[in-house]
């Protein structure tokens, strides 16, 4: 594996992502996830790859069905690799990679994995921070959003924990996720979501179908939305050690 045939595609709070375009088959449309650290906290105590694989593959998979968890692979690495991944970094990247780690998470890149498209045939609308489109001119549509703790919220609550933190934040409130949890909700969800993106005045979007098909793509994840609230659910733990072993962290 060279560095040369990995470039910089985004990074988040805890990982960083780089996306292949050398010529080996092996590599071809995949992604690999690093871990990173805060550049100004460089002695920050992260978990390291391999447990956050063994936790994904040994606490959350098994409970779902196969296509729905993106497939991934734990992959050796060497220190200079890294080092010079690092290198490739942009100035607005608040990380720096974990040069001290021996492995990363290999796993297919979404835009052209699926779609055969590359990210740059695609562009993006983004109604919120939580819910974003990835739109391209031959019709296909990424939609990226995260259905965070889908936990019913306490009976004193007005919200749930994901609403009550975007109001908190004076960020746009658009809908709820909890709605996820049955084919009813998800259509009222989809309308919100839906009259959003209709005051988006965007020519590659296919106002008239595009409702119905999103819809249709939503109901048909409703067992992973499920699944995902069977695992978050637990009784207002203040502690993770109050929590079952096979729920902790979730």
């Amino acid at each position: 594996m060279e560095s040369r045939d990995w470039i910089f595609l985004n990074c988040g709070l805890a990982n960083i992502v780089f996306k292949y375009i050398g010529s080996n088959i092996e590599f071809k449309n995949k992604i690999l996830r690093v871990r990173g650290f805060p550049r100004d906290k460089p002695n920050i105590d992260i978990p390291k790859t391999t447990e956050i694989y063994k936790y994904i593959n040994d606490k959350i998979s098994p409970f779902f069905q196969n296509d729905e968890i993106v497939d991934m692979q734990v992959f050796n690495i060497t220190t200079q690799f890294l080092v010079d991944l690092d290198l490739k970094l942009p100035n607005d990247c608040k990380l720096s990679i974990k040069t001290s780690e021996s492995n990363a998470i290999l796993m297919p890149n979404i835009f052209n994995y699926y779609t055969g498209l590359d990210y740059s045939d695609f562009h993006t609308l983004k109604l919120t921070k939580h819910f974003i489109f990835h739109i391209a001119p031959q019709g296909n549509i990424i939609f990226e959003f995260k259905p965070k703790w889908l936990y019913t919220p306490p009976d004193h609550h007005v919200y749930c924990r994901n609403c009550a933190l975007i109001i908190q934040r004076g960020e746009d409130h658009i809908a709820c996720n909890l709605n996820l949890l049955s084919q009813e909700g998800i259509k009222d969800w989809c309308k919100k979501i839906m009259k959003s993106l209709a005051k988006i005045n965007d020519s590659e979007i296919d106002y008239l179908n595009l409702p119905k098909l999103f819809e249709k793509a939503l109901i048909n994840n409703l067992n992973a939305f499920k699944t995902l609230y069977k695992l978050q659910n637990v009784s207002c733990l203040l502690y993770t050690s109050d929590a079952a072993d096979d729920m902790q962290c979730v």
